[in-house]
């Protein structure tokens, strides 16, 4: 047009700067915004409208507000531009802020103003990583219900966009009655106004009412779309945790099956969402293999659909499939996407925690293998740009902790792009697994610092590493910084704080947050039993547990674990005896390994072999290495070299190449020759 003379005016350039906001081109977007000042036209309110749609459909919020600024007029439309940029871009508060300026300024809105504004609120109660994220959902709640108001007083209720956005909040801010007000006042109920009301009811948990609705939207003559399919699909899996029952005793499986049937009868192909759903909903129920069915009848595979099948693989715990899964993606020339990795990352987890039970050496090939994988993902990551990601640092965080690499951990978090406050919980947890308290307690000072308001999780995390360093000072600080916090010391805070007051030998301390629950649970009550055990004061702790059989009436073998503990710190044979006899016969609760290398131990040290030859008569085949070489110690401690010598083999046939056996045998067998050789000398 140009080269043939013909200038551009403001309809061209307004009709240019829409076509780079549909393609999203920035670049030429901007061009055209230079071109357009160096004609002194951006003060245009028509192009410095589009100006400002553009850049928020490249999501470029801080040029479209520097237009909107410097605008000397301004209509309605360019303020819905304005909001609307800074919602594409993300930016609910500003989004916000500005339709209060709005309402200050005495602006009209129209119902494309009210849509947006409650567009902004669905993003604020949406974001997922923020610390404020519950009192976030409020605050959209409580602004929802005020622009719904609005709709209703200026007559816009009607408008389904409107209604189906508030739905859509409704259901984000688990307000389902105000949902089903608004579905009931809009003026027709087209398949999206039910999807919404369907995708409510999910978002809210209530599956039930869900799949109700989907039977009810058929029965009115409205044929579902696959966007529908997948919310029925998700609301079988909400029915599957409610442990609920539909119609006939259906169980979600079988609706799932019949909603699979349904859509492939419907629909010439299933779209990507409700393929995934359906991969998602048959792992969920167990039903692998109809997974994979799902999965391999697809002509093409996209990233989304390769994670459901990881997702599959891992909620139904096969690590190593999953793994595979993802080999198979890279294969494929797709690239793994932050959910491939967070995914392929909770599969590593999988597999060490198929060995948590297996020998020491087991374990240490088992970590040695998971950690190559977990690096070679951790380089793929890099590749891809999403190893600084938070979401993705915090999930190799994990893995490298479980792995006892925690150098790596400490390098991954020193490398996130930011530290949201679930990067810091999984940093202390790593200390703390690994048993580095002191590094715990200094990377919690650096953390009060950054975000004073600590959560739930972190008081926990920080309160179990007061616990293994004996830092009582912090642990009071803590609790201090709890109850400020607007946590109830109740339940598993509860128990945390008596845990670790008791492992700080404040047992005072423990006692009295013992006292001041209104209905302690058997967990806390077992803390402080373990806390007077641990300062072997075992009297108490069996005055403890009486007095919870009378609160309760209840034991677990955490309860009888700590009594044990208690009487073998106290030294106190008989009365371990009865505990250990008392968890069998009152309360049929069969020993752990653990606590027959407690009782033991205890036999043992006190040199009752007699006793000691009873416990071994009644210890299970399968009993472990500890409990064999607690009974050769005690041997060689007090001699006995023939029920040393049936330790010895028990512990060698369990694992020859543990060094241990051999040297306390060896110590046993040379403690008896001297014997018999003084022996010999006396005669």
């Amino acid at each position: 047009m140009q080269q043939e003379g013909v200038e551009p005016d403001n309809y061209t350039f307004v009709s240019l700067l829409k076509a780079c906001g549909n393609i999203s081109n920035l670049d030429l977007g901007q061009a055209l915004h230079d071109n357009i000042q160096s004609r002194s036209l951006a003060c245009d309110v028509f192009i410095g409208t589009t100006l400002i749609s553009m850049y928020g459909k490249c999501g470029a919020s801080l040029e479209a507000e520097n237009v909107f600024l410097k605008l000397p007029a301004k209509n309605l439309v360019t303020w819905n531009s304005m909001l609307s940029a800074y919602v594409e871009g993300g930016q609910a508060e500003r989004a916000l802020h500005l339709y209060r300026q709005m309402l200050d300024e005495c602006m009209t809105r129209n119902p494309e103003t009210l849509l947006i504004a409650i567009q902004a609120c669905n993003l604020l109660a949406s974001k997922n990583d923020s610390e404020l994220h519950q009192e976030n959902k409020v605050i959209a709640l409580e602004i929802g219900h005020t622009l719904h108001s609005e709709a209703r007083r200026m007559n816009f209720i009607q408008d389904s966009h409107i209604g189906n956005t508030l739905l859509s909040l409704y259901g984000r801010c688990n307000s389902v009655t105000k949902g089903e007000n608004v579905f009931s006042c809009l003026s027709g109920y087209e398949v999206i106004s039910w999807t919404a009301l369907i995708s409510m009811y999910v978002e809210c948990s209530q599956g039930t009412k869900a799949l109700h609705a989907y039977t009810k939207m058929q029965m009115e003559g409205v044929s579902p779309n696959q966007q529908t399919v997948v919310s029925a699909l998700q609301a079988c899996c909400v029915l599957k945790h409610e442990g609920d029952i539909f119609e006939e005793q259906s169980s979600s499986l079988e609706i799932g099956r019949a909603l699979h049937e349904d859509a492939q009868r419907s629909f010439t192909d299933l779209d990507t969402f409700v393929c995934t759903t359906l991969i998602g909903l048959y792992a969920k129920c167990g039903e692998i293999l109809e997974a994979e069915n799902v999965f391999c009848v697809l002509a093409h595979h996209t990233v989304v659909q390769w994670n459901g099948m990881l997702s599959a693989y891992v909620e139904q715990g096969q690590g190593r499939k999953a793994l595979h899964c993802y080999r198979q993606l890279c294969d494929s020339g797709l690239h793994p996407d932050q959910g491939t990795f967070i995914i392929a990352l909770q599969a590593c987890n999988i597999l060490l925690e198929e060995m948590e039970d297996a020998s020491f050496i087991e374990q240490y090939g088992a970590k040695y293998n998971v950690h190559g994988v977990g690096q070679a993902l951790h380089a793929d990551a890099k590749k891809a740009g999403l190893a600084s990601d938070v979401v993705v640092g915090t999930g190799l965080i994990t893995m490298y902790s479980k792995c006892g690499t925690i150098r790596e951990a400490e390098t991954t978090f020193a490398g996130l792009s930011k530290h949201n406050m679930v990067a810091w919980n999984a940093m202390l947890s790593a200390y703390v697994n690994q048993g580095q308290g002191i590094k715990a307690l200094c990377l919690y000072i650096h953390l009060k610092r950054t975000l004073p308001l600590l959560n739930f999780v972190t008081i926990i995390c920080i309160l179990q590493a007061c616990s293994g360093v004996g830092s009582l000072e912090n642990c009071w600080q803590l609790h201090f910084a709890a109850l400020t916090a607007g946590h109830d010391a109740e339940g598993f805070l509860a128990s945390t704080l008596i845990h670790t007051y008791g492992n700080c030998g404040d047992t005072e301390d423990a006692l009295a947050v013992l006292s001041g629950l209104t209905r302690p649970i058997i967990a806390s009550w077992n803390s402080c039993i373990a806390g007077y055990g641990a300062v072997g004061n075992a009297l108490s702790s069996w005055h403890l547990f009486e007095e919870s059989q009378l609160t309760c009436n209840e034991a677990t073998h955490a309860t009888f674990t700590s009594l044990l503990a208690a009487c073998s710190h106290g030294g106190l044979v008989d009365e371990g005896i009865s505990v250990f006899k008392y968890m069998k016969e009152e309360f049929l609760l069969k020993p752990f390994t653990n606590q027959y290398v407690t009782l033991i131990d205890l036999i043992g040290r006190s040199g009752n072999f007699s006793m000691t030859e009873e416990v071994i008569y009644n210890v299970p085949d399968n009993c472990s290495l500890s409990f064999w070489m607690c009974l050769l110690s005690a041997c060689c401690l007090h001699g006995n070299s023939e029920l040393g010598e049936l330790a010895f083999n028990h512990a060698i046939n369990l694992q020859s190449e543990e060094p241990t056996p051999y040297v306390l045998m060896a110590n046993l067998c040379y403690r008896k020759m001297a014997f018999n050789e003084s022996h010999a000398a006396g005669h």
